[in-house]
């Protein structure tokens, strides 16, 4: 489960709450709850929050919840993890104790690719990766030629990995 804030142009403040579930062996995306906060504590509003997605929209009793609910992604904000009266700490003190909360991975990713949008060597890589796009995007013949280089340097680097992982296991292996 994740729950993060939306920022409108008129400066509203919406939450929503997004899951992830297993049927038949497949994951599943839903967005339970989407909704807008007006005023209050934050922390126990969006506790609640959660609590009312996923009891009503997810059509879970409270004892359920407590035994589903197995992860929390969030950022690295106090108003989740605060270590005294975050919504983490409240999730797992009142409803759901052995909830573990991560820090989302595309948040990350998001992060670092925001501080590395400004510099001039990121931005230079980007443009070479764009122009071999172009050169090879613009002809079939390029286009065929790329794939079999792709397919050569596929093969080769396989065969490169093997002797490597080979003279790693003949090092390592005990002498007779």
């Amino acid at each position: 489960m994740s729950c993060d804030e939306l920022n409108t142009i008129d400066n509203q403040s919406w939450w929503y709450v997004h899951v992830y579930v297993t049927k038949e062996q497949k994951r599943l995306s839903i967005l339970l709850n989407l909704q807008r906060m007006i005023d209050g504590s934050i922390v126990n509003n969006l506790t609640f929050l959660i609590i009312q997605s996923l009891v009503e929209y997810g059509r879970l009793n409270e004892v359920n919840v407590a035994r589903k609910l197995i992860c929390f992604g969030v950022d690295e904000v106090t108003i989740f993890n605060g270590v005294k009266s975050g919504v983490t700490i409240q999730l797992m003190q009142k409803h759901v104790p052995f909830v573990s909360d991560v820090h989302y991975m595309a948040h990350c990713t998001n992060l670092v690719v925001h501080n590395l949008s400004g510099l001039k060597l990121l931005f230079k890589i980007e443009s070479m990766f764009v122009s071999i796009y172009n050169y090879f995007f613009h002809s079939l013949k390029k286009h065929l030629e790329a794939i079999k280089l792709v397919e050569f340097l596929e093969n080769k680097s396989s065969k490169i990995l093997k002797n490597i992982k080979t003279c790693w296991i003949s090092m390592l292996s005990p002498s007779k």
